[in-house]
């Protein structure tokens, strides 16, 4: 096994039960090939039910203060733990000690803090994150993908509700999630009843032909940047937010669909007025330009509102290449000019949702959508412009298949830019918790008839009924 520090040390050493629990976790996933084999033995699991069982009987205001210098050594002196803890480490060592720890950390204490939580949890490889509770997804299909507890099976969390985090090797992003909005995300995500799953209003402001501008590009780097729709009718987007309003829980406009001296304009009108828009807004993105005290920064960012209050930004993380820029074949590959460097992936979260904002072609990043499932992101919302789907559809059916998740993908108004219609990119592309694979994933172009800007999904009619435009 992986040399690590003990039980006792490790006790002494942390701040918090969250600090407590990534710690053990830390040391779990590190020894996850010899930890399974062992608590398969009944002779081993027997004392680690036992000590798991024990610390289960603490409630998370035990945790709530470590003792200046002795952290939470002092709860060893309680129910006998310190004996059960010798017995296991002098037979098997150090490790299932602290898996034992921890499983009874997860079976009632750690539980109990996330239910009420509102801090902002960063996701560190090992770190403990509860399953996204009490959404009957039975309710809404009688047919669907596997819950959470499924996958634990024969892992070393099975039978609690928590799964370790694990990070891809090498992936150089960040992963938080904000509970900080947690009860009024719940009301608008899980609206309850016979369709609880929330109604997103898909907003595609009118490019046009030739309606995308964009900086010269940088011929000698490579790169472009600069991106924004020619022509940008702030009223009629307003307009089309609030008819959204009457039928949705959450609008997404696509990538790039605002200018960036635009953003602020927007954000000002969602907060003077918040209850005239849908309760959730991700409001596309921009490319934005700033200079900090490091030097310049380039974006493209989607900011996400709540109430009409900016509550989170997700900064494009996986930079988007192409040969044309519009309607403009500009020869050689070009790549989006963002600011390259460590980024980080905010998600909101909630007692039953999980909700993640990514641009576009972060879809195609496999480490960015293996952060996302194994966070258990359960709600993916992601503004795109783009001409194809790439690796979309599957990115989108491993949240629907690995989270029980709904995913909706929100593209550009670019059809004008295409005559051939079997050459038209997707308006939407979503995916619900069902198992069979016509029933999981689905595009929606416009192909026919007037056209329409602002349309509406309901996850709880399915695909094949789901969308509608207004």
């Amino acid at each position: 096994m992986t040399p690590s520090l003990s039980l006792r040390t490790e006790l002494a050493a942390a701040v918090s039960i969250v600090d407590l629990a990534q710690r053990l976790g830390r040391v779990c996933v590190e020894n996850e090939r010899e930890l399974i084999p062992l608590m398969a033995d009944p002779r081993v699991s027997m004392f680690c039910r036992k000590l798991a069982a024990t610390v289960a009987t603490f409630e998370s205001e035990a945790f709530a203060e470590p003792e200046p210098g002795l952290g939470y050594l002092p709860l060893l002196d309680l129910h006998a733990i310190e004996d059960l803890v010798e017995t296991i480490e002098s037979t098997h060592g150090s490790p299932l000690v602290h898996l034992a720890f921890l499983r009874g950390l997860c079976d009632r204490p750690l539980r109990q803090h996330f239910d009420g939580t509102e801090e902002l949890l960063s996701l560190g490889n090992g770190m403990p994150i509860p399953f996204a509770a009490k959404r009957p997804i039975p309710d809404v299909f009688p047919a669907h993908t596997p819950s959470s507890g499924s996958f634990n099976h024969g892992k070393l969390l099975e039978g609690v509700p928590f799964t370790l985090f694990k990070a891809p090797p090498g992936a150089a992003i960040d992963v938080e999630i904000d509970y900080g909005k947690r009860e009024r995300l719940d009301e608008v995500t899980w609206r309850g009843g016979t369709s609880p799953l929330p109604r997103v209003a898909t907003v595609h402001p009118q490019i046009g032909s030739e309606g995308i501008a964009t900086d010269k590009p940088d011929r000698k780097a490579g790169t472009f940047f600069g991106v924004r729709p020619r022509s940008f009718d702030l009223a009629a987007v307003l307009l089309q937010l609030r008819t959204a309003a009457r039928d949705a829980d959450i609008a997404v406009l696509p990538e790039l669909s605002l200018p960036p001296d635009e953003v602020e304009q927007l954000a000002t009108e969602l907060a003077a007025a918040p209850r005239r828009y849908p309760p959730l807004v991700v409001a596309g993105s921009a490319h934005v330009l700033r200079q900090t005290a490091s030097g310049e920064v380039r974006a493209n960012e989607s900011r996400i509102y709540l109430d009409g209050t900016h509550v989170a930004t997700h900064s494009k993380i996986h930079p988007y290449a192409t040969r044309a820029l519009g309607t403009r074949q500009d020869g050689g590959p070009l790549k989006e000019a963002i600011t390259p460097g460590a980024k980080t992936l905010t998600l909101l979260g909630s007692t039953r949702t999980r909700l993640a904002v990514v641009i576009c072609s972060d879809l195609v990043d496999r480490d960015i959508v293996t952060l996302l499932m194994a966070a258990g992101v359960n709600l993916l919302l992601v503004p795109s412009l783009t001409f194809e789907q790439g690796s979309f559809n599957g990115a989108i059916c491993v949240i629907a298949s690995f989270c029980q998740g709904v995913a909706v993908v929100v593209n550009a108004d670019l059809d004008p830019l295409v005559e051939d219609w079997r050459k038209r990119p997707f308006r939407v592309m979503a995916a619900v918790p069902q198992p069979e694979e016509r029933q999981q994933s689905r595009s929606f172009p416009h192909w026919f008839g007037p056209r329409r800007p602002l349309g509406i999904f309901d996850p709880n009619r399915g695909l094949r009924r789901g969308m509608r435009w207004l």
